[in-house]
């Protein structure tokens, strides 16, 4: 029931995200004993990135949205909120836009006995995705991975910050 749910909300929300300036990033529900969760993760593209009073304003709009066309027949919490440093990959468009970037991939089962992989995301064709890893590049389908974020490099912001300070 969850992802139907989701999309049902994800296609009345968008464009409520839309008029603020703002993309949907993911919208799930968990609908877990006698109340479920609702999360919308938003982003806005370009440099300024999503502040909480986004967050608050859409969230007003979509209680109120949700009131009225009903999609969820259950007690829900509803959470807005940015995806974060560590953004969560769920979707083609999420693998495309990440392209080029170190990300943290966890497989259902274990390849030569890892189910863990970081490194820069090479290629996406939607089907299949390539990592550079530190061991070499690694070639998984979709299919085999259970998870999949950003998993930023702190040590090179660092010293890109520092580079741009001192010339």
């Amino acid at each position: 029931m969850s992802a139907p749910v989701a999309r049902q909300v994800e296609a009345l929300i968008r464009p409520l995200a839309d008029e603020l300036g703002l993309t949907i990033w993911d919208v799930e529900y968990r609908g877990s004993g006698k109340r479920g969760l609702l999360r919308v993760t938003v982003d806005r593209v370009g440099e300024e990135g999503v502040t909480v009073d986004d967050c608050h304003r859409l969230s007003r709009e979509i209680s109120v949205l949700l009131d009225v066309e009903d999609p969820i027949h259950y007690p829900y919490d509803l959470e807005v909120s940015s995806p974060g440093m560590h953004r969560h990959l769920r979707r083609a468009e999420h693998f495309a836009i990440a392209a080029g970037e170190r990300i943290e991939v966890t497989l259902y089962a274990p390849i030569d006995g890892r189910k863990r992989f970081t490194g820069r995301l090479a290629t996406d064709d939607g089907e299949a995705l390539t990592l550079d890893t530190e061991h070499g590049e690694i070639r998984l389908s979709r299919e085999q991975v259970s998870k999949a974020r950003i998993s930023p490099d702190f040590d090179a912001l660092m010293k890109h910050l520092s580079d741009r300070t001192d010339g």
